[in-house]
Formats: structure tokens, sequence, C-alpha cells
């Protein structure tokens, strides 16, 4: 999966081929088509190797009884360390997801749907219990997700900010736009 997400950013998806592959892998292309049907496949694994021990991690904050300050800490400390664990696939995902034909996105669509519900639903409870200002849900999802989703440009797992830092910075940015007078911001601690 790996070399196929470094193959992709380094050609792009339509440049990209399965017999490129199958070289740096070094089998037959016939071997790489026996576990990978196709070049869609596998940019359809390459987000599922992500999305789902992501989206394991958010539905644990979402669950949680953390105040919603917090649960937003968690949403990007999760975001940030999907990208430091599979920065490659990551980046090769959110780069080449429009070359995929619209069956293969309507297969992943739910589970991006899904980050986007636990975001709306982290702001919404904010909201709700006086610690957020009212804002647009979707304008505060799309601008949270953009500032965590564009880290993969240019974050370097070793650098001299660790995923989790950046997470907290990410969330103190935020909730300082976020938060009421008085309402107080994350802890840090988890």
């Amino acid at each position: 999966m790996e070399e196929a997400a470094r193959l992709f950013l380094e050609r792009g998806y339509h440049a990209a081929s399965m017999r490129e592959l199958a070289r740096r892998l070094g089998i037959s292309l016939g071997t790489l088509y026996h576990y990978v049907p196709s070049k869609v496949d596998l940019l359809v694994e390459i987000h599922d190797s992500f999305i789902k021990g992501l989206l394991a991690r958010l539905e644990e904050v979402a669950a949680s009884s953390l105040p919603p300050q917090e649960k937003l800490q968690q949403f990007l400390r999760a975001q940030m360390e999907a990208i430091e664990g599979s920065q490659t696939r990551v980046a090769a995902f959110l780069r080449e997801r429009r070359a995929l034909p619209p069956e293969a996105a309507a297969r992943l669509q739910p589970k991006r749907d899904r980050v986007d519900q636990i975001l709306e639903g982290i702001l919404r409870e904010g909201m709700e219990v006086g610690a957020f200002r009212q804002v647009p849900l979707k304008s505060a999802r799309l601008a949270i997700l953009g500032m965590a989703n564009w880290a993969v440009e240019w974050f370097r797992p070793g650098g001299p900010r660790g995923a989790r830092e950046l997470a907290d910075d990410f969330a103190d940015l935020v909730l300082g736009g976020l938060l009421v007078q008085g309402a107080g911001r994350a802890s840090g601690e988890a």
C-alpha cells in the first residue's frame, strides 16, 4: 500500500501504472493483479487503510463524556496522528481522490461523511452548552478540516513539532475563535 501511495504521489494517479508498481515491488504484473484487481481498488484501499483507525478513534471521542472543547482537541489529535502514521497514504488519497470514478467515490463517501458528522456534533454540542459561539456549522467544519488536512503537505514526522503538539496548537487556534468569554479552554490533558 505504501509503495502504491508513493507512486501516486510521484507520478499522479493517471500517470502511475500497475506495471510500474509491480516493478517497484519486485513482483510480476500478474501477481499484482491477483491481489489487487485495479488501480481504482488500490486508491480505495489506500483510503481505507488510514480511515478505519481514524474513524474508530473519532467515534470514541464523540462518545466520550469530555467537554466539547476537549473533544475538539482530541478530534484534532486523532487527525494529526493519522497523518503522522500514514502520511504518504493520506497525502496520496487527498491529492488524487478526484481521479476516482463516481461509483468508487460513492463507496468511500459514507466514511468521509461520518468524519464530518462527528466534527459537526462536537461543534453543535459546544454551541448548545454555551462553550462555543454560535457560528455556521458547515463553515467551522470546513475550516477545521481544511487546516488539519492541509497539514499533510507540510508536516514532517520527527520535525520540531510532533503531531500531538501541532494538534494542540490547532485546537488552541480554533478554540480561541470559538469559545465564548469565560468558557475556558481545553486543559491539554488526556
